[in-house]
């Protein structure tokens, strides 16, 4: 059975330019076609360069299928012989990544005290420090493992009630407050120089070195394809998109470029405008223009493109076939198929193929009939077995089953993130945008290690982020302070306490009245102290 092809968008198709493959009124019908002479026959329909194949089995394509010139793989600065889980981790997460997204939020925390100087630098009860690049990691590898331990509010993850108790979350390294401060910090681009006019400016510059992380690390194979996909956000956004097919139904959209098993090798948020520059692309409609512009790095290198119906169009085959790229897809009926197809009246399984030089285009009909373009395949068919309630036997052209492979790459990457998502419900669009593109290099990493024998589940390499990024925890964290090291510990519990709290002694330095479960272990009196800013303060000198 064909898989689901209808579009997903409800955008029109006023947008294409029928002009530019104008269709008479020809229409060739069965019957006019079965009372034909012997010689009529082998007559087939012309309108437009379209000829309607009468043997499929000798349609041949009369030109080349370009050349594939594409260096696929590993790039080859990175040694593929020794990779690790974790060396492929660092290749997605860099540490310039990781750097920026502590000078935009170390610059959001110094504006925002700039601004309120009667805080004191204080805020949710505890002094703010900047943050360095291991706890910007651990922050990371915390909301790597709130993706695997669902909670309804982040607050639950440090509840010592018996019904949410998670200790992991209090004995890592990063306390409740820390976090939540950290959170409120968290950007996705420096707050000094945000550029007027882009809705995208809040998280442009992180996405943009996703994007170039991305296409430094790996060159897809030959079979790539683009989609949509929607990152669920119900807030006022300007640009927030309702897709009554999807199952977040509101959210932000984002257009992906993806090699056929996975690897997200380009991606554009769509904004509600066209924000970039496609050279010599000026007659393209904006769905056309999405995938000109996603192949951009690939073109003339004889890739083949998988589309649905949104995007693809008998102009846009021309247009990418010009530059030695080749497409595959389904199509609707008025984006340049000749009337004879459009208008055959076919019963179930049969096929009405149509041929326009290295064009194919053909109307196939299942349940409901199906429109497929391509220019690369020739009209070879397939027998097809089905026994579902009665046996079903029929043929089927060969490129509906290699487009249901080769078209995939965007929905396995939804279903891998979909059961592990990290994001949460946030008044502030970029955050969560930035947090699920966090997570996409995850999947990238999930994909490489799988091509190079590293056999791993999603939630394996989720699961070795996590210790990973936080394997440094708070009974092993270590401050220098000469030849001295100070290792904070959980307070030992007595005969009356299992869980003994004590006040911590830096807070009552700042008038502020809180206990803690946790105290220096190196200092002769051991002190108790809060994790993170406390127990830095109170070491500090």
């Amino acid at each position: 059975m064909l898989m689901d092809l209808h579009s997903d968008s409800d955008e029109s198709d006023s947008d294409y330019d029928a002009s530019a493959t104008e269709q008479s009124s020809m229409d060739v019908s069965e019957e006019s076609s079965s009372s034909s002479s012997d010689d009529d026959d082998n007559i087939m329909a012309d309108e437009n360069g379209w000829t309607a194949i009468v043997d499929n089995f000798a349609d041949h394509r009369p030109q080349e299928i370009p050349e594939f010139l594409g260096a696929t793989g590993l790039n080859p600065n990175i040694d593929s012989e020794n990779l690790s889980v974790h060396s492929v981790i660092d290749l997605f997460l860099t540490n310039e990544l990781i750097d920026f997204l502590i000078s935009c939020t170390n610059a959001r925390a110094t504006n925002f005290f700039n601004e309120n100087p009667q805080l004191e630098n204080h805020i949710n009860s505890i002094l703010w420090i900047p943050l360095d690049r291991i706890e910007m990691r651990k922050f990371i590898g915390y909301l790597f493992n709130m993706a695997l331990n669902k909670k309804p509010t982040v607050s639950k993850y440090w509840s010592t009630c018996s019904e949410y108790d998670s200790p992991w979350f209090r004995s890592h390294g990063l306390s409740r407050n820390r976090f939540l401060t950290i959170l409120k910090f968290l950007r996705f681009a420096d707050c000094r120089n945000l550029v007027d006019g882009d809705r995208l400016c809040r998280i442009r510059p992180f996405v943009n070195l996703v994007k170039n992380t991305f296409k430094n690390v790996y060159i897809p194979d030959r079979n790539v394809c683009v989609d949509e996909s929607l990152i669920k956000y119900k807030g006022n956004l300007n640009f927030r998109q309702y897709i009554k097919s999807k199952r977040a139904r509101f959210g932000v959209k984002v257009f992906f470029l993806c090699e056929s098993e996975g690897y997200m090798y380009d991606f554009s948020i769509y904004s509600g405008r066209r924000d970039y520059v496609i050279p010599n692309a000026d007659n393209l409609s904006s769905s056309e223009s999405i995938v000109a512009y996603l192949c951009s790095d690939i073109l003339n290198l004889g890739y083949s493109v998988y589309t649905d119906n949104w995007f693809s169009s008998t102009r846009l085959l021309l247009w990418l076939l010009e530059r030695s790229t080749m497409l595959t897809g389904t199509i609707r009926a008025n984006r340049g198929l000749p009337n004879f197809i459009v208008n055959a009246h076919l019963q179930r399984g049969q096929t009405s193929f149509a041929r326009n030089v290295s064009l194919l285009a053909y109307k196939f009909r299942d349940k409901r009939d199906v429109y497929f373009i391509t220019s690369q395949y020739t009209a070879t068919v397939e027998e097809v077995f089905r026994n579902r309630g009665q046996q079903e036997f029929f043929y089927r052209p060969s490129v509906n089953s290699i487009y249901s492979c080769m078209a995939r790459g965007v929905d396995i990457n939804d279903q891998l993130i979909s059961p592990y998502d990290c994001t949460r419900k946030n008044y502030y669009w970029f955050k969560k945008i930035g947090t699920h593109f966090i997570q996409r290099c995850l999947i990238n990493a999930y994909h490489i290690c799988n091509k190079y024998d590293i056999n791993i589940t999603i939630e394996q390499i989720i699961s070795n982020a996590v210790r990973y990024y936080t394997h440094d925890p708070v009974v092993h964290r270590h401050l220098h302070e000469g030849r001295h090291v100070h290792v904070s510990r959980i307070i030992p519990q007595t005969n009356t306490q299992a869980h003994p709290r004590r006040r911590c002694r830096t807070c009552t330095a700042h008038g502020i009245r809180r206990d803690t479960h946790f105290e220096c272990a190196t200092c002769t009196d051991h002190p108790p102290l809060c994790l993170d800013n406390c127990f830095r303060e109170y070491h500090r000198y």
